[in-house]
């Protein structure tokens, strides 16, 4: 009885391999693959790489923040003309697409031009504080936050501003009769300006600059 059983099972084994062989050389002959086993279909997968960067920057400058090494050109001041790091050719990408947005602000200011009185000789004048007015071009500044910024000046886009800036910030001049305790200096006095500037995410936007604007006398308690 055992054997009957364990040839019937041995029988329908080789009947499967064999009817299983005779469908796979079926499938063959008409030109399809089959699969051994059922494969779990997967999401499609791209060799294609997104940077996560600004289309519009060929270099791929991941920062507009000006380091501390760089703010040293400012000696003290709150610009800088000469900029060692400054990103020209970023710049120049960005304003390809902005700078009509701002025509308004390029350009230069005219150097005042000193008129005599019409109706007499020039008078003599002395200055309390001796100042320095000229015209200046600055490519980085110190904006109302006091925060440090590119500003936009080079080729076709230049923001010239007119400054004036102590020649010196000790005693003021013909000073030399003041009330007890005090006594006289030259001061700094600055002037918020508007220009085109770009921000830390390389874009460009307007803002405020603390600039020179003029030189002032003032009186100050001594300290004893």
């Amino acid at each position: 009885m055992n054997y009957f059983v364990v040839a019937r099972k041995e029988f329908n084994r080789k009947m499967k391999m064999f009817c299983s062989a005779v469908v796979m050389s079926v499938l063959l002959l008409n030109g399809v693959q089959p699969l051994p086993y059922k494969i779990k279909s997967r999401p499609h997968i791209t060799t294609k790489v997104r940077f996560v960067y600004d289309e519009h920057i060929s270099d791929r400058r991941l920062s507009f923040v000006p380091e501390k090494e760089t703010i040293r050109c400012a000696k003290g001041s709150t610009f800088c003309e000469q900029v060692a790091d400054y990103p020209a050719s970023e710049v120049d990408v960005i304003l390809k697409k902005d700078s009509h947005r701002y025509e308004e602000l390029f350009g230069e200011e005219l150097t005042p031009i000193v008129i005599a009185n019409r109706f007499g000789e020039e008078e003599e004048e002395e200055q309390i504080c001796a100042s320095s007015t000229r015209l200046i071009f600055p490519r980085m500044g110190l904006n109302i936050d006091n925060t440090w910024r590119y500003i936009v000046n080079q080729k076709n886009y230049k923001q010239g501003i007119r400054i004036d800036e102590c020649m010196h910030k000790g005693e003021c001049n013909m000073m030399n009769h003041l009330p007890f305790g005090y006594k006289s200096k030259c001061k700094q006095k600055y002037v918020y300006r508007q220009l085109v500037a770009i921000d830390d995410n390389g874009k460009t936007t307007k803002e405020l600059f603390q600039l020179p604007s003029c030189c002032q006398c003032v009186l100050v308690r001594n300290s004893f």
